[in-house]
């Protein structure tokens, strides 16, 4: 703000009264038309400066009360682009559960012809399954349906239904022979990154390296050790857990050695089940089982044996050699 002494009228009127009171010039006197051109331009002159320095005091005052606030304001954020938004808010949102395993429901029909180039007198096989000689059969119908436990939902089941061959010479008497699997699956996380499985309820067995179903198995026909020492199928609890990569462990614990129930046995057959895979076409199985039971049966009543204990000891060596080539080696006591 101007003080009064440097009033710019005053300083006008001042410079008007000096200029009028000393109006001669080198000894000259000024003409009236020289002496008002010149109060004009003093005139004009010292009123250019006094706006000039209004506008610097006012610019002045504006910066010294405004920089401080300028000072403190933040500098302006530019707005995110779309992709950067949409990014934030789908890293912001809440992430949607895993759903649960679908059910699935898959069938499978499996039919053969037979023929034996020895012709038996009785028109039977010495196989297993595919028994009669000369005969279309249907060896086995297969119906499954079930929904895996996932890490979303821990809890899942299996139902096989099977029908044919199977079902008539795969049982044992008193079994449903239409159920071969039945079983409910349990997860239980024991790691981040691991769980045992818990199953329940009866299972094809895991003893041997053949299967029930063509479809699986290597070869049509069965060899002698899937025929006769190994088990079929097996009711009970049993577990699996992946100790790494490369082993898994199982456990068994079953009612009896092969079959569901038997009121005679008092006994369970406990089993285990040791996986190595050595590399992605090599794999090492051990397997093993026991049980004490009434082996002996005449009819109508146990006849107890000496010697009650059952067990077995199966070993499996697999490689594929080759994608057409596939080595087994299985022995079994």
């Amino acid at each position: 703000m101007l003080s009064k002494k440097h009033n710019p009228i005053s300083f006008v009127r001042a410079t008007a009264k000096s200029v009028a009171e000393n109006s001669t010039l080198g000894g000259r006197e000024l003409s009236q038309e020289a002496f008002a051109f010149m109060r004009n331009r003093s005139t004009h002159a010292l009123f250019s400066s006094s706006v000039s320095v209004a506008t610097l005091s006012a610019l002045s005052a504006f910066g010294f009360l405004s920089g401080p606030a300028l000072a403190q304001s933040p500098s302006p954020v530019p707005a995110p682009s779309p992709s950067d938004a949409k990014a934030s808010a789908e890293a912001q949102a809440p992430a949607t559960p895993a759903a649960p395993a679908p059910l699935t429901i898959t069938g499978a029909v499996e039919l053969n012809y037979t023929h034996n180039f020895n012709q038996p007198f009785t028109g039977e096989n010495t196989f297993l399954y595919n028994t009669n000689a000369g005969q279309f059969a249907v060896n086995l119908a297969d119906l499954r349906i079930g929904r895996a436990a996932t890490e979303t939902s821990r809890v899942g089941f299996f139902i096989r239904l099977v029908e044919g061959e199977v079902a008539r010479r795969n049982f044992n008497l008193g079994d449903n022979n239409r159920l071969l699997e039945g079983y409910g699956t349990f997860l239980v996380p024991l790691s981040a990154s691991r769980n045992l499985k818990v199953d329940a309820g009866q299972f094809v067995t895991h003893v041997g390296y053949e299967t029930i179903e063509v479809g699986t198995n290597n070869f049509f026909s069965r060899n002698f050790l899937f025929q006769f020492p190994s088990p079929f199928y097996n009711a009970g609890v049993r577990a699996s857990y992946p100790v790494s990569a490369k082993l898994t462990v199982n456990g068994y614990i079953y009612n009896r050695y092969n079959g569901v129930y038997d009121p005679r046995n008092t006994d369970l057959a406990p089993g285990f089940q040791l996986v190595y895979a050595a590399s992605p076409t090599t794999s090492l199985v051990l397997n093993g089982l026991t049980s004490r039971e009434n082996l002996a049966y005449d009819g109508t009543a146990a006849t107890p044996l000496d010697n009650r204990q059952q067990s077995v000891i199966d070993l499996v060596a697999t490689s594929q050699v080759s994608p057409r080539l596939k080595v087994v080696f299985e022995g079994l006591y």
